[in-house]
């Protein structure tokens, strides 16, 4: 009974008509669920004399064809791996690409127009500019030519957190916990901003302006599901 009322409740709501969004999320949640499940334990925390036939038994148990395009792909993910935990190597920051890749930096800092990736606050080198890998860095790594690192500010690099995406954490299941505050927590506003990806009312994404969160039921509490994502220029009107 109880169940059938809170999806009668969703339902009402509105939140299963928007296929496009529900779709990009499970999308993101299977991938990163699926790249998981691919990586052999004996490649991650052990030492085989080669790793390429672990991964292809590996794939085999799992039913799973064995290409050599997916196997080296898996490869590249153990080898990183095993470098960052064993501290092979040490994590660049803002900094690090800022002076030792000076080009790649202008570069991405222009695809960004000069914004953070998620949200379009203005960055400022120094100031609440921070290096954000799309892929956790200990498993897609450094490519020289930037393809894994994006800008984020301050408040979207720790909203964003270790996670490589929110549908992963307990944000995306509205969950309250016991000590939650009364106001928008980083998490949440990250995840809203990276579901909705631009202002619900002009189109405009984080290119173009300065995007914000607000409640869309303000009688309702700050979960994922109860907020929206708008440009913060029509709203400071």
């Amino acid at each position: 009974m109880v169940a059938r009322s809170v999806v009668s409740a969703y339902e009402s709501l509105g939140l299963s008509t928007n296929p496009s969004t529900l779709s990009r999320e499970l999308a993101e949640q299977f991938s990163f669920r699926l790249l998981f499940l691919l990586l052999p334990q004996e490649c991650l925390f052990g030492e085989p004399r080669r790793d390429t036939p672990v991964i292809e038994a590996h794939l085999q148990a799992l039913g799973v064809v064995p290409r050599p395009q997916l196997v080296k792909a898996i490869k590249f993910f153990v080898d990183n791996f095993r470098a960052k935990t064993r501290q092979e190597s040490a994590k660049p920051g803002i900094t690090d690409v800022y002076i030792r890749y000076p080009k790649i930096y202008e570069s991405i800092l222009s695809s960004q127009a000069g914004r953070c990736a998620v949200c379009g606050v203005q960055l400022h080198y120094g100031v609440n500019m921070q290096l954000d890998h799309l892929l956790p860095w200990h498993l897609g790594d450094d490519p020289s030519d930037g393809s894994n690192w994006q800008f984020l500010c301050d408040v979207c690099n720790r909203g964003k957190g270790l996670l490589p995406h929110y549908s992963l954490g307990l944000v995306s299941a509205n969950w309250i916990k016991p000590d939650i505050s009364h106001s928008l927590a980083e998490d949440i506003r990250y995840a809203s901003l990276l579901r909705d990806r631009r202002c619900i009312l002009s189109g405009r994404g984080p290119r173009e302006t300065h995007l914000i969160v607000r409640k869309k039921v303000q009688s309702g509490c700050w979960v994922l599901d109860n907020t929206e994502t708008v440009d913060g220029s029509l709203i400071h009107r």
